[in-house]
């Protein structure tokens, strides 16, 4: 009896060290940035393409207000790419039905800023400063992993990444 109690916790360990790695995997993945001249608001359009179908399925309005006067600047397009992939997404995903996503961008000094919302169910006040901590999610499905890799590539970049919540 006792070696069958040992099995189960040893298979948990086991587990997590390999959680633990893949995790590890994966953020030194995140951080092999390679910088080229690139657009964000292209980016942004991109993503609005890219998710086009998802906005209309679920009734939900885009309003944009891009900066058209925004410098090129140097960032890894892909991954700057699936950062607002995600937002955006969790922003879709927090739109139960018939809401609006907002994506601005403009310059701030000599800092390109750009602000996802929407007016979906927000996040509850005692769990907001969990989202950027990896394996934390407040969905069904979900690894938990997106925001923590969004806030470490926006990091890798020189920026920042924070989240507000009316909630």
């Amino acid at each position: 009896v006792a070696g069958r109690l040992h099995t189960p916790f040893r298979h948990v360990v086991n587990e997590a060290l390999r959680l633990e790695r893949y995790l590890e995997s994966l953020q030194s993945k995140v951080s092999e940035i390679k910088l080229e001249e690139g657009d964000i608001n292209q980016v942004i359009e991109d993503n609005c393409q890219l998710l086009q179908k998802d906005f209309e399925e679920r009734n939900i309005t885009i309003l944009k207000s891009l900066a058209p006067d925004l410098p090129h600047s140097r960032f890894d397009v892909v991954k700057i790419h699936e950062v607002f992939l995600n937002i955006i997404q969790n922003a879709i995903e927090a739109i139960r039905d018939s809401g609006v996503v907002r994506l601005s961008t403009w310059l701030d000094s000599d800092k390109i800023c750009v602000q996802i919302s929407d007016n979906g169910k927000g996040i509850p006040n005692d769990q907001i400063y969990k989202i950027f901590t990896p394996f934390f999610t407040t969905k069904e499905e979900g690894s938990g992993l997106g925001l923590a890799f969004a806030q470490r590539i926006v990091k890798d970049h020189g920026g920042n990444i924070s989240v507000t919540s009316s909630d």
